[in-house]
Formats: C-alpha cells, sequence, structure tokens
C-alpha cells in the first residue's frame, strides 16, 4: 500500500503566493508521515487505505481505483466528487479519508448493480442528459440516490422542477445540460426508464453515466511524476532572481526546469516561472516551496479605463510588441499598434462604404447612439487544462485534454523541432473545451520539459484557482455605437468602434460577426486591442458574437422602440436570412410573444419579453478523413479527432449508420488518438460539418465493395439503392445483410471540398469558410424582482437555422447548453482582479459564479433545417450560434419588463437596482 498525498492528481498551483500557504502546504505534507490504516467498504468491495491526517477521500479513493469520482473544484462547490457515505451523499474533496474508517462508501462505479444498469443511468443515457461527462458521475450518484428515496417515500409520481433543483443544488455542469438532466431525473422518478434500454443516443454515453470514461486527469503511467509550477503572485513587475538550487537538493524532485529567466518581465498575475517533477505531490510541493524567487512588483495595469488612460505604463515596451500573443488560435490579422497599450484599428468594413456610414446616420429620420460594456468570462472547464507526458529520445507521447489532437501534436513537433511522426497525443475523453483547448499551452510545454530532464512520466494539471486565472478568458469589450434608420424604416447606417481587453494577448475581432447580418453598405465596424496586465484571452464559445451581439441587438431593438413597431417587424425587413425569417414567423406565433407586456408595469415582479438574432460562420475542414473497416460483420471508423461533449462519435455513427442502414449502436467509433487518420479541430463548429461528408463518403466506398461481394460471392446484380441492393431479378438485399459474410473491406473517406459553397477556392490550414450563414434567434422570458435587482430566466425559446440534423437529442442538448451558458455570461459570470495588485479574485466556483441547475429555465428548441440542401452533408455547425443570441435576448427582456436598458455585463441586481433609481 503506497502513501497516498491529499488529492487525486497534482495541481500546478500558485504555489509562491506568500509564505504562510507554502508552509501550510509543506506542514501538511509533513504530517501525513504519520500514515494511519483506514478499513472502508468501497462499492461493497473491502479496501485498506494507508493515508495521512490530511488526506481527502477523494484522493484516497481515486488513488484506490475509483476514478469516476472527479475533482472538478476541490472545495464542495461543484459536487463532482459526490459519493455516498453510509446513506448519506457527500462531497469526497471535503470529507478526510479517517473519516471513512468503517464506513460503507458508494461511489458511481457501484450505481449499476449486476451489470444493470439503475435508472437513472438510463434516464440520462436517454434524454442526453450529459454532454463532456466529466460532472456526470457526480450528479448519477446523487440523483440516482434521491430518486430511490423518493420513490420510497412518493411511489412513481413525478417531481416537479423546483424538487429537482433543491436535491440537485451542490451539481454543476458547466456544458449547461440541465435541460436534459430535468427530463431524466423527473422521468427516472416517475417509473418511465426501469426498463429503458442501456444504451441512448450518444456513442459515448454508456462509459460516461458508469464513471468508466477515462479522462486526461486519470491517466497513471509506471513511474509517473508528479509537476509543479511555480507562479507569479503579482500582476506585473519583474523577476529579479530565481535560483533552483534549493529545489534540486529537495528528496524526492527529480526534475527542476526554468520557465522564465532573470530579469524578465511579469505581466500576469500566475505567469509561469518554474516548475518541478517529484515522486510524489508533497515532495513536488516542498520543491516548489524550496526555489527562491525575488519578484521586485509594480503597479498593474487592470482594465481597459487604466490601461487607455493618458500617461498609462506600458504593458509591452514598443520592442516587446511582437511578444504579445493571439486571442484567436493562433490567427493574427494585421494592423498597427496605434499608441501605448491600443493597437489597431483594424477595419471590418473593407468592401464597404464606411465612409459614407456617418453622414447617413446624420441624415437619418431615427437615430440612436449608446456605449455597452462586457465583461471578462472564464471558459472554467471542469476537467482543467491537464498533460500528461512521456518522452523517449526524439519520440514524444501526450496524454492531453484537448480539442484537436493533431494542432497539439504539430505544435509540439514545432516547439521541440522534432518530427510530427515522432510525437503521438491521446485525448479519448475531453471534459469541456470551449475554446480554452484549441492550442498547447503551457501545462503541456511543462510537462514534456519535465519528462525530458526526469526521464520518467509526468503529470501536470491546472488547479481550479489556475484554471480561471490562467486557462483561458473571453475579452472585456467597449462598443461605441450608432445606428440610423430612413423615414421608411430601413438601416441608414451603422457605425461600431470596439475596444477589447484580452489581457496581454491582441488579435479579437467582432466587426466581421456584425458583417454577417443586416446587409449593408454603410456600415464603419473598428476593432481595437488594448493590452492589460492580465492572462490572455482565448476563443471562448462564439468568440466575440456574444459581447458585438449584446450591443448590436440591443441597438436594433431601440431603432424599433423609436419607430413604435414590433422588434419583429424591423428585423424582417432589414435580415434577408431566409432561415432567420422563417424563425421569426414561428417566434411571432408564440402565446409567450402573443401575451408579452407591451406598456409600463408596476409591482415589485415584473415580466419581460426579448428577441435577439444571431449570425455565425459556416467553417468546415476540408482535409477531414474517416478510416472505415469492415471486418467479422462489424463496422468501425475512426479518426484523429476527439470529443469534447460535442459528439463527434455519435455524428460519425449515425452518418455511417444511416448511409448503412444500421443502429447507430452498431457502429464503433474510435477518436481521440493521431494514430488515426487526419480529424478536425472540435472548434468554430466545424466538427460534425467536417466529419460526416467524410464518413458518407467512406460508406459510398463501403456500398460499391459490397455491391462487387453480392455479385461475386452470392451471384446477386442490381444497382444500389440507400439501404440495399435492388436486384435486377425483384428482390431486395439490405447492406445490413450483405454486411454479415462481408470479406475485411477498410476505406477513408475524405471530406471533398465543393469550391462553389465557399468564400475562397483554397483552404488555410485545411479551414474553408461557406458562402451560407447559419442563423439563430432566441426569445427570452425573464421575471425582474426590483426591491433586489435580481434577474430570472424563466423561459427560453431558440430557433437555429443550420440545416440538417445529424443527431437530433445531442443537437438539442447543444443548444440548451448554450442558452445556460449564455446565461450566466448575461447574468453572473465575472472574471475579477485585484485592480491594485492584479491578484485573482474570484479563484473559486464560490466566487466565480456559473449557472447551477435551478438557473436554467425552461428551453424550447426548434430547427429549421432547410437552406442548405447544397452543402455536403446537408448542415453547418450549431455550437456557435446557439449561444451568440442569449445575453442580448436577455437585457431586451429586461428592457421590456422595467423600462430601462441595461448597457453593462452581467445584469447584476446592483446594476439594475442603479438603473431602475
Amino acid at each position: 500500500m503506497a502513501k497516498l498525498t491529499r488529492r487525486g492528481f497534482l495541481t500546478t498551483g500558485f504555489a509562491a503566493t506568500a509564505a504562510g500557504s507554502l508552509s501550510t502546504r509543506v506542514e501538511a505534507a509533513e504530517a501525513e508521515s504519520d500514515a494511519l490504516e483506514v478499513s472502508v467498504e468501497v462499492d461493497g468491495e473491502p479496501k485498506t487505505f494507508r493515508v495521512g491526517p490530511d488526506t481527502s477521500a477523494l484522493t484516497a479513493l481515486r488513488a484506490a481505483g475509483s476514478t469516476g469520482v472527479k475533482e472538478g473544484c476541490g472545495h464542495g462547490a461543484c459536487g463532482a466528487c459526490t459519493i455516498v457515505k453510509d446513506g448519506q451523499t457527500a462531497c469526497a474533496c471535503l470529507l478526510p479519508a479517517v473519516a471513512l474508517k468503517g464506513a460503507r462508501v458508494g461511489t458511481i462505479h457501484g450505481v449499476a448493480k449486476g451489470g444493470v444498469l439503475h435508472p437513472v443511468q438510463r434516464a440520462f443515457l436517454a434524454e442526453d442528459a450529459l454532454q463532456c461527462g466529466f460532472c456526470t458521475p457526480g450528479f448519477v450518484v446523487e440523483a440516482a440516490h434521491w430518486v430511490d428515496a423518493w420513490r420510497a417515500e412518493h411511489g412513481d409520481v413525478e417531481p416537479g422542477r423546483d424538487a429537482v433543483a433543491a436535491a440537485m443544488a451542490g451539481h454543476l455542469c458547466r456544458c449547461g445540460a440541465y435541460a436534459a438532466i430535468y427530463r431524466a431525473i423527473q422521468g427516472a422518478a416517475a417509473g418511465r426508464f426501469d426498463r429503458a434500454p442501456s444504451k441512448g443516443p450518444r456513442a459515448d454515453g454508456v462509459p460516461k453515466v458508469t464513471g468508466e470514461a477515462r479522462y486526461t486527469v486519470d491517466i497513471a503511467l509506471p513511474g509517473m511524476l508528479e509537476g509543479a509550477v511555480l507562479r507569479a503572485t503579482t500582476g506585473a513587475g519583474r523577476l529579479v532572481r530565481l535560483d533552483l538550487a534549493a529545489a534540486r537538493a529537495v528528496p524526492g524532485v527529480r526534475a527542476v526546469v526554468r520557465l522564465a529567466e532573470d530579469g524578465a518581465a511579469i505581466r500576469y498575475f500566475g505567469q509561469e516561472l518554474a516548475a518541478v517533477a517529484a515522486d510524489d505531490e508533497a515532495s513536488a510541493h516542498a520543491g516548489i516551496a524550496a526555489l527562491a524567487a525575488e519578484i521586485e512588483p509594480s503597479a498593474p495595469i487592470i482594465g481597459l479605463d487604466a490601461a487607455m488612460a493618458p500617461g498609462a505604463t506600458e504593458v509591452f515596451a514598443k520592442r516587446a510588441h511582437k511578444q504579445a500573443p493571439s486571442a484567436a488560435e493562433g490567427l493574427l490579422l494585421p494592423t498597427r499598434w496605434k499608441e501605448g497599450n491600443v493597437r489597431g484599428p483594424f477595419r471590418s468594413d473593407f468592401f464597404s462604404g464606411h465612409r459614407k456610414a456617418e453622414g447617413r446616420i446624420e441624415e437619418a429620420a431615427i437615430q440612436h447612439e449608446a456605449t455597452f460594456d462586457t465583461q471578462i468570462q472564464a471558459h472554467c472547464t471542469l476537467e482543467p487544462h491537464a498533460t500528461v507526458a512521456k518522452v523517449d529520445g526524439e519520440r514524444i507521447e501526450v496524454w492531453a485534454s484537448t480539442q484537436s489532437v493533431t494542432d497539439f501534436q504539430a505544435d509540439i513537433a514545432d516547439h521541440f523541432e522534432v518530427k510530427e511522426d515522432d510525437v503521438t497525443v491521446h485525448a479519448e475523453f475531453v471534459g469541456g473545451g470551449f475554446g480554452a483547448k484549441a492550442i498547447v499551452m503551457a501545462d503541456t510545454i511543462v510537462a514534456i520539459e519535465l519528462a525530458r530532464e526526469a526521464n520518467l512520466p509526468v503529470r501536470v494539471a491546472l488547479s481550479r484557482a489556475d484554471e480561471i486565472a490562467v486557462g483561458g478568458n473571453r475579452p472585456a469589450q467597449r462598443f461605441h455605437m450608432r445606428m440610423g434608420a430612413t423615414e421608411s424604416g430601413h438601416l441608414a447606417g451603422f457605425q461600431s468602434e470596439a475596444y477589447a481587453d484580452g489581457g496581454v494577448s491582441v488579435g479579437t475581432i467582432t466587426g466581421f460577426l456584425m458583417r454577417l447580418i443586416y446587409p449593408s453598405s454603410r456600415k464603419e465596424l473598428l476593432d481595437h486591442d488594448v493590452v492589460t496586465n492580465s492572462a490572455p484571452a482565448k476563443p471562448l464559445r462564439g468568440p466575440g458574437g456574444p459581447p458585438a451581439f449584446f450591443a448590436l441587438e440591443q441597438m436594433v431593438d431601440e431603432i424599433a422602440k423609436q419607430r413604435g413597431e414590433s422588434p419583429f417587424q424591423l428585423r424582417r425587413r432589414w435580415d434577408p436570412n431566409a432561415g432567420r425569417i422563417r424563425i421569426y414567423d414561428w417566434m411571432e406565433g408564440l402565446d409567450v410573444w402573443k401575451k408579452r407586456p407591451t406598456g409600463p408595469q408596476t409591482g415589485r415582479y415584473r415580466v419581460g419579453v426579448g428577441v435577439a438574432s444571431a449570425a455565425w460562420f459556416y467553417f468546415t475542414q476540408v482535409n477531414t478523413q474517416v478510416e472505415v473497416t469492415l471486418a467479422g460483420g462489424r463496422i468501425t471508423a475512426s479518426t484523429a479527432s476527439q470529443d469534447m461533449g460535442n459528439g463527434t462519435r455519435s455524428a460519425i455513427a449515425w452518418a455511417l449508420a444511416d448511409a448503412l442502414g444500421l443502429e447507430p449502436g452498431e457502429v464503433e467509433v474510435s477518436v481521440g488518438s493521431t494514430d488515426a487518420v487526419q480529424g478536425p479541430m472540435s472548434a468554430g463548429s466545424r466538427t460534425t460539418a467536417s466529419v460526416v461528408p467524410a464518413a458518407e463518403h467512406a460508406a459510398e466506398q463501403i456500398r460499391d465493395a459490397l455491391v462487387d461481394h453480392a455479385r461475386e460471392a452470392r451471384g446477386l446484380r442490381g444497382t444500389a439503392q440507400r439501404h440495399g441492393l435492388q436486384q435486377d431479378s425483384g428482390g431486395f438485399t439490405s447492406w445490413k445483410d450483405l454486411i454479415q459474410d462481408a470479406p475485411r473491406i477498410s476505406v477513408v473517406g475524405r471530406r471533398k471540398s465543393d469550391d462553389r459553397a465557399f468564400f475562397l477556392p483554397f483552404a488555410l490550414g485545411g479551414l474553408k469558410i461557406g458562402k451560407q450563414s447559419p442563423g439563430a434567434v432566441q426569445l427570452t422570458e425573464v421575471e425582474v424582482d426590483t426591491w433586489t435587482g435580481k434577474v430570472r430566466v424563466t423561459r427560453a425559446y431558440a430557433g437555429i437555422a443550420v440545416g440538417r440534423i445529424v443527431v437530433p437529442a445531442l443537437a438539442r442538448s447543444q443548444v440548451e447548453g448554450g442558452i445556460v451558458q449564455g446565461i450566466g455570461y448575461a447574468l453572473y459570470e465575472d472574471r475579477r482582479l485585484d485592480p491594485h495588485t492584479g491578484v485573482l479574485l474570484t479563484a473559486g466556483l464560490e466566487d466565480y459564479r456559473i449557472p447551477g441547475i435551478g438557473d436554467a429555465p425552461e428551453i424550447t428548441v426548434h430547427f429549421d433545417e432547410q437552406g442548405f440542401e447544397d452543402v455536403r452533408g446537408g448542415g453547418v455547425g450549431l455550437a456557435e450560434i446557439c449561444t451568440v443570441p442569449c445575453a442580448a435576448s436577455v437585457a431586451n427582456a429586461v428592457a421590456n419588463a422595467t423600462g430601462v436598458r441595461m448597457h453593462a455585463l452581467p445584469i447584476r441586481p446592483d446594476r439594475v437596482r442603479g438603473a431602475l433609481a
């Protein structure tokens, strides 16, 4: 029995925050030298743990093999580590392991009995009440325990939403799958899933609801070391001196690497300075504690106002401007540094009459001008950035929580100057990404550097505080907007000047998005980057979209209000997008719209209904391939992509099943390894639009081979039809029948490129942008408490125009989750730094507020599947477009309820009360 440390996996902490926090960790490690034996029954099996007094139950259980018990926060706020101890649920991260002595403990691994899934697990599968699956074990354990108790007391009576919300109040799902979780738990409690199949529409659902899915944080290689990172504890300054010698002398430390040179500028809180790898977590923390870092702090520049103030300190000296990283997946559009901390402007209004915009607005019959501010939103994935690295000479093997195994492979090869074929990247399961994990970050580089020096595998994973501080964020933005309409109600002109606080990164563009909607030759669209002492931004679901449309769609509503006409009527006049127009027709027929308030309201609680439209790009990765093999009557498929809850496996399985007359469950799909053929990144809503056409091309080849097989082996001649062979003799043989005795067939399907569907005939890094734009409209109902200022979203309706929906249940889940994330952006989320020191203030999930199940409204999703018939696969991606209009829709609903316009996000109670006053 190995000695266990406090946590299930090492997290890179702000190890040099203060001597106090360092000494606490070291003292805890020393205390664990007094190891205790704890006997416990886990899922019906006796176990004995050897633990220290500070070891958590989470650490002990994970070390004993219960890796389905997850750490999402480490402070009891997310519920991912939920277990049942002696008949009561508990957070294992808060429970000392010694408290398990003599206890009976149930984990996710024991919810299914004798291989038979619990009704809650069946319900989660059937309703697709999960996405990335990282939080799912905690939800399932809690829900199964609660449903059993509910049915024992109430029988098969369906509980109300409030009862379910109260039961699940301690659980968070960053993917936002709450609408389906409500349906699953209510249905399971009512007995509707007692005999349901042990499968669902999601190809990887079963391992997620049983806790068997293995994420990067669950990987444990023989001899693996634990890595820790020393981070800057001030928002600005200079690293005067860093001595590594003492850390190398700490017992158990195997490798120490420097990440910043003496004299280096410190530009943000959490900046990496050095890293240590050791035999165990306690030794790694001791090594970090021994590092002698002398930092000369300076006053940080925090926020747009400070950065643009006259005489503000420059975050980058002029010769250091090129060190500013990209905030947009490596893409950096050319523009100049203006002065000080401002870069730009970049014009998105090329080929349009931007010089005419101001004059036309001045001449317009109706004019409106306003400024809007949005906040910094953290990606805050529940599985943190994590990497396990193994180095053998020139060979590098990496397990990473990533949105692109192929891009990671290329970036690692480039950074370490090795061949791509010498780099292998694995990502079997990914616990959310939302744009933060699209490119290689420091955790991966650090893990590889340490593994190289130690000549042993090394694991590095971010803590929750690290994740919020440096794991990625959506920039704060300020928009100065002007808009005019003619006497007849047509768009006269439009101006937007945007300033983005992407921390030390640059490249945020919103003007492009405003070109996609309400076409006009009189738009002026300017974007500026403003650098500050904050960690670099990363693309976050619909990058640029939610803030841009928060501003734009409120301007549109104001023009409609001044004209005294319906917001739908104005949008229909300005908007030529056929998909959105059909959605306008649908929404105008909803009772919630017909009965919306149309005049001033009184009383404490006021109801409002708001609408907002949105546009996004049609992206596809034309170099995508899917390899399909038929062997022994089974179809298997693989591609070097990944599934972070977006449904890559399911899209391929459903596409192949549909083309070959099979059930999706009869197709086995493997993703998450660069050993497979080229696959797409999971970002920008490109994945389904890339893998489905490639899978269908592979199916065409399989069908051709089956026709040959039918002729040669069975003497059957005929014509290939959708689901089989129409024989010349009049008979019909299904593809499923022919598959059963077919020889081994292996083909590679390619996405192919139809140049007529794209803006340009060439691809950039395999990526092409389509001519057609997907559309979305969201209608939101809110309740505003005018006494407290609290806003509650009660109902939401989403219309999505993206063409063919390949897997309806997963598409619905994606949209529902996008709305929940949009509500979080609109009402709660706000990553805050101390303006005097640059230190992170919202370091946990109790301070950084993401939506819980009680915040999720009733959601109705309507898909418009017309308009993309000429696109290969018949449809385009929807994960981005579904979240873009949400904040604007909420803001317009608040204005409808209160009569006041909210110009800043999040729409906090104090801001509402201030506006009402």
